[in-house]
């Protein structure tokens, strides 16, 4: 197990579920509430049959709303939930964002721990204190910044996952390597993949998440540098939003159109553009991005969070490993 420390959040790595009580700090387990993902509570049952007050989540993207909030809360009450309660989200990023979330305006907050169960979650949603649901088509429109107490990262939860459910979570850590880190973008290169292994997660996951955390710690309220994160994302939300399409699927193609782009500027060589995509295609993530229409996802996009009177703070990528934030006016980031 490592332990890693972060401004407002323990971080316990390749640690085990079953030491999750030792970390809780509450006097009464029996106030404590649990928010387990419906399909690893099914697969888990036996590791939760014992636990009180369970809540159990539909993780899809229709869950993270205002009204299935709303109907959670509702169950808190029932439940008897009160301001010294403590909320645990167990499962991937959308029971992450919907206990953040819960937690943060429940009686104007109780604290809240996360056990992130897939590839998503352990390098994005969990860190960094997001949370939030989406309202009226628009991606996380409302929401808090309010990081957990602990976060608890038992690996051997990824080895249950489907293949696509990890493919679709190494989009966000191919993201990172294409914005910090040209040594774990050349690891991935040339890694032999084995999503059945703890030994193939652990250097990746432990890199992926050090990344995210040194650059959240320099822009806790995201108001500057953070903003390299939502490299891809711009697209990416957009073509979410529009087709349906898994998180990380939609960021892949979302960091295709944002490498395009950066090429477009001048910002980016066409090899590079062509080693990321290379290495999108090799977790099988989608790069044909033919299908895309700009016409269609431009509503979207014409509403994210860093648009602002026709210009939008939007990612390009210098080179492999470095990124850069760029007004610019929307029209000029079409890419057909």
């Amino acid at each position: 197990m490592l332990k890693i420390k972060y401004p407002n959040t323990q971080i316990f790595f390749d640690d085990s579920f079953e030491n999750l009580s030792s970390y809780v700090q509450i006097s009464d387990m029996q106030n404590v509430f649990y928010f387990i993902d419906k399909k690893v509570f099914e697969i888990y049952n036996d590791v939760f049959n014992s636990l009180k007050n369970i809540i159990i989540i539909d993780s899809n993207e229709k869950s993270k709303s205002i009204d299935y909030s709303a109907s959670l809360i509702n169950k808190l009450i029932h439940l008897e939930a009160n301001k010294k309660s403590y909320f645990i989200a167990i499962g991937g990023g959308v029971v992450c964002d919907i206990t953040g979330f819960i937690a943060s305006i429940y009686m104007r907050g109780v604290r809240f721990a996360y056990v992130p169960t897939t590839v998503l979650s352990i390098t994005d949603a969990s860190l960094g204190g997001k949370n939030g649901v989406n309202f009226n088509g628009i991606k996380n429109l409302v929401g808090t910044i309010n990081e957990p107490d602990f976060i608890l990262i038992d690996l051997s939860f990824l080895t249950s996952l489907e293949k696509s459910e990890v493919e679709n979570g190494f989009a966000e850590i191919i993201k990172h390597a294409c914005i910090a880190s040209p040594e774990l973008f050349l690891y991935l290169s040339k890694v032999k993949i084995n999503f059945k292994s703890k030994d193939f997660y652990h250097q990746i996951l432990q890199e992926s998440i050090s990344i995210k955390l040194d650059i959240v710690k320099q822009d806790l309220n995201d108001l500057n540098q953070r903003k390299v994160l939502n490299f891809g994302h711009t697209y990416g939300h957009a073509i979410e939003a529009k087709y349906n399409i898994p998180h990380g699927c939609s960021v892949s193609l979302g960091i295709v159109f944002a490498c395009n782009i950066s090429k477009q500027l001048g910002y980016l060589s066409i090899k590079k553009v062509k080693e990321v995509k290379k290495l999108l295609d090799k977790f099988n993530l989608p790069i044909d991005i033919s299908r895309i229409k700009i016409d269609d996802i431009m509503p979207f996009i014409l509403k994210d969070k860093k648009a602002k009177n026709e210009k939008i703070d939007f990612i390009v990528l210098e080179d492999i490993g470095k990124a850069k934030i760029i007004e610019i006016e929307i029209e000029k980031i079409k890419y057909e």
